[in-house]
């Protein structure tokens, strides 16, 4: 098992990073954490990855889409 203290470490190396490059970098640093088999799909349910690729992949659209919504659920 992985200590907190590594987690902790990882993340920000991850969240600091900035760009893929970097992000990169760090999983090539800690090969053992970012095997394959260490990974599962979201809720162990192959069909969320359309879910999560529809996401938008910028704020500004993301933060516009949001506010979209809420309109049209008030419209509605």
């Amino acid at each position: 098992m992985v200590d907190s203290d590594f987690i902790k470490k990882l993340f920000f190396e991850l969240f600091e990073a900035r760009n893929e490059e970097e992000v990169d970098e760090v999983i090539q640093t800690h090969p053992d954490i970012f095997k394959q088999e260490n990974w599962q799909p979201y809720g162990d349910n192959e069909s969320f990855f359309g879910v999560i690729e529809n996401q938008q992949s910028s704020p500004i659209p993301a933060l516009v889409e949001k506010i979209t919504n809420s309109i049209d659920a008030i419209l509605i």
